[in-house]
């Protein structure tokens, strides 16, 4: 029983997510209450907008009490019945997650605000309150893509280690491999710039959720991790797969009558999505990336298709006169035979079955109900490219706008590249007076530009005339809504009543004239921002064409390792490499955080359960990896509140395993530091990790404040050892492992390293 509500000062709804049994829960309170009337079954797990209102506009209203009058507002609360209600408020929103069948705890439910905080800000910047009203785009498009990446990141926290400790998780590969995708990487970025793309600085290829490859043009800026995470959430939500490693392996060969090999697919497991029953039907989809000329061409899909169909394009294959005849075994099933499935993916019909409670498939409705154009049976492909406009951070700008140009190679393997948008280099000036007209709305002084009323004015005064030359020259409504901002701005009455406010003390209430002012300018600053990022860009051409040109040459050059890479993405480093040197360790966690790399063995987990049948009983067994899976899960989010606490180092027993966590600090040499100040708990901490916070940066300040920036390091290891072993071994294993590792990677570790 989960439910998400985000809701402004006048408790307008402007996003909700709640699951059959939330609404239920809710829509038999406001019967209850006399909200509404009879309702049917089939009507029940409808939630709308309005009920929530009323129902919630209590907690709502005390919560903006606490904080506008009493600066201490409720982080959280538990329920006798067992609900838990977790609160965040960023500017104008106040954002309250719910839980109400123990399924997700106070921690988690406190991340997945942040979560969702973070995902908001980089797709729409600075204009948070686009996800409630927009210009661009319909509200069941902007929900539904926010529904969608908030799901893929909760099945990805619940089953990959880079979601659970935030860091990339890398493929390990051979050098050839290496080379062949760093010459797919750098061709594509320079075929995108010949397109009229020149910013295009960064070209990456993911399969799955790893990173394969990154590559960076020289002198840009550098692309962040906890970016190129948020990167993973959107393209696996754009473009989601769900293959098991046993579905790569279920093909047998078999002689005919004719005496010629035959190759047959054979599932692993019941119900395996990768392949359609309809084996007859099965074709080498792959062979068919041969020609640009040589690609189907379905029609593009309508506008409820797409997520957000105003600010991201899809590019589907040309069409083909003649297939090509395949003889090597399919990936991937026909459109014919995924008419006979049930998977029903946004985008139209996908080759590659999406998980089976795919956020992408039309969604219960929530919320106001709309109506929502069901989707074309008829599309038979899917597009194999989306461009997406989003927010990146660098040392200059928290939300710099960038084009990711999304093309999906083969199924699991995707190129993204990132290109700067014109005229981002005005983002940073923008944002930093909506920043200071927010802090004077708001009645804060923490940064001291209104301790002097005129030394606050002429800043923001010097920041808006380094926009006006440029944006004077822009097309469209831009130089329209600026010429509104420089009246008002320049308004001497307006100038003259802010002035006297900035100039009181700081407990005086602002003036509503005053007030209403700031207003305005807020919301023609948000317009001109909307304007000049958010506003889509048409898909050209010659940029069609190179899209195409890019995903033909990449499908040609990696055609033959696209097996050994989607098997790589799901074993990409095996316990059995670490057995012998390591005896009785189980599992081990390593986290780099100058990289923010992680190094974790993966999990060959069977899909479904086990039966066994003894007698007239029927046992059901859950595979023992998923077992261990899930402790190793658990036991690391024990560890990241021991840390959050202040623990940096945590032994714990658990059944038959010994868990143990470190966390230590040291240079480029490898050697250890001695933290120049304790860890002050009193002082409290966000949630350990870099795509919510900046933790581990925080870490480092509070415990090395004279530090020269990127000197030093920390880094993580948690291991899980058979409950047998003692401390002093577990001890040893951390000293010999950590070296082992960082030798792998082809660092050096200096003697101070052995002797951790």
């Amino acid at each position: 029983m989960k439910g998400f509500i985000v809701a402004n000062r006048i408790n307008d709804i402007y996003f909700m997510d709640v699951d059959d049994e939330f609404a239920k829960h809710v829509n038999k309170q406001a019967k209850e209450q006399g909200l509404i009337n009879e309702i049917s079954e089939d009507e029940a797990h409808i939630l709308e907008a309005n009920i929530v209102m009323q129902l919630f506009s209590p907690i709502f209203m005390s919560q903006w009490f606490m904080i506008d009058q009493r600066k201490n507002p409720c982080k959280s609360i538990t329920c006798e019945n067992g609900f838990v209600f977790v609160f965040q408020h960023v500017e104008d929103l106040l954002i309250v997650a719910i839980n109400g069948d123990g399924s997700e705890t106070e921690e988690y439910l406190i991340r997945k605000t942040n979560m969702f905080v973070r995902m908001v800000e980089f797709l729409f910047g600075p204009v948070t309150d686009e996800i409630g009203y927009s210009k661009f785009s319909k509200k069941a498009n902007r929900w539904n893509l926010l529904k969608g990446i908030m799901k893929t990141w909760n099945q990805l926290a619940l089953e990959e280690h880079a979601f659970l400790v935030e860091a990339i998780e890398r493929v390990h590969i051979n050098m050839i491999v290496n080379e062949r995708c760093v010459d797919v990487l750098d061709h594509a970025v320079n075929k995108l710039q010949n397109a009229g793309e020149k910013n295009t600085y960064h070209g990456l290829l993911f399969v799955n959720s790893k990173l394969l490859t990154l590559y960076s043009g020289r002198n840009v800026p550098e692309l962040r991790p906890s970016d190129t995470l948020a990167i993973i959430l959107l393209i696996k939500h754009l473009f989601p797969t769900n293959e098991k490693l046993e579905d790569l392996f279920s093909f047998s060969y078999r002689k005919s009558e004719q005496g010629s090999t035959k190759m047959e697919y054979q599932p692993s497991s019941p119900g395996s999505d990768r392949y359609d029953s309809a084996q007859d039907d099965i074709e080498d989809d792959d062979e068919k990336y041969a020609s640009a000329l040589e690609s189907p061409n379905p029609e593009r899909g309508s506008d409820s298709d797409n997520p957000f169909p105003e600010m991201s394009i899809s590019l589907t294959d040309e069409k083909r006169s003649t297939p090509i005849e395949s003889k090597t075994p399919s990936r991937t099933p026909t459109p014919e035979a995924l008419h006979k499935t049930n998977s029903l993916p946004l985008f139209g019909r996908r080759r590659s079955r999406t998980f089976e409670d795919d956020s992408r498939a039309t969604p219960p409705e929530v919320g106001p109900k709309t109506a929502t154009p069901p989707v074309p049976e008829e599309v038979e492909s899917i597009p194999f490219y989306m461009s997406h406009i989003v927010f990146l951070q660098n040392e200059l700008c928290n939300h710099c706008p960038h084009q990711l140009h999304c093309i999906q190679v083969f199924p699991g393997i995707t190129l993204v590249l990132v290109s700067e948008m014109p005229r981002a280099s005005l983002a940073n000036t923008l944002c930093q007076v909506l920043f200071l007209l927010k802090q004077v709305v708001l009645g804060k002084t923490s940064h001291g530009y209104w301790a002097q009323g005129q030394n606050m004015y002429d800043t923001v005064n010097t920041l808006i005339s380094k926009m006006s030359a440029p944006l004077r020259r822009a097309k469209g409504n831009v130089p329209a809504i600026f010429n509104d901002i420089l009246k008002k701005w320049d308004d001497p009455v307006f100038k003259s009543l802010l002035l006297n406010y900035l100039e009181q003390p700081r407990d005086k209430e602002i003036p509503p004239s005053i007030e209403r002012s700031l207003t305005y300018l807020l919301k023609k600053m948000k317009d001109l921002f909307l304007f000049l990022y958010l506003l889509p860009r048409p898909l050209t051409p010659q940029l069609e064409r190179m899209v195409t040109q890019i995903r033909e040459r990449a499908g040609q050059k990696l055609r033959d390792f696209k097996d050994y890479l989607c098997v790589k993405a799901q074993r990409n480093i095996t316990m059995t490499s670490y057995i012998e040197q390591f005896p009785g360790l189980v599992h081990f966690i390593y986290i780099d955080r100058r990289t923010n790399q992680v190094t974790a063995p993966s999990f060959n987990i069977t899909s479904g359960e086990t039966t066994l049948e003894t007698g007239e009983t029927t046992v059901k067994e859950m595979d023992a990896t998923r077992l261990l899976k899930d402790k190793v899960w658990k036991m690391m989010e024990f560890m990241q509140l021991k840390l959050k606490s202040g623990t940096t180092c945590v032994a714990a027993r658990e059944g038959d395993y010994y868990f143990s966590y470190f966390l230590w600090f040291g240079d480029s040499s490898g050697n250890i530091i001695t933290p120049q100040h304790p860890l002050q708990v009193s002082i409290p901490l966000s949630s350990p990790g870099v795509l919510t916070s900046n933790f581990y940066s925080m870490l480092l300040r509070r415990c090395f404040p004279n530090m020269i920036p990127g000197s030093i390091a920390c880094f993580e290891l948690m291991m899980m050892h058979v409950g047998l072993v003692s401390l002093s071994y577990i001890t040893e294993n951390r000293t010999r492992l950590t070296a082992l590792l960082r030798s792998s990677s082809g660092e050096s570790v200096s003697p101070m390293t052995l002797a951790l």
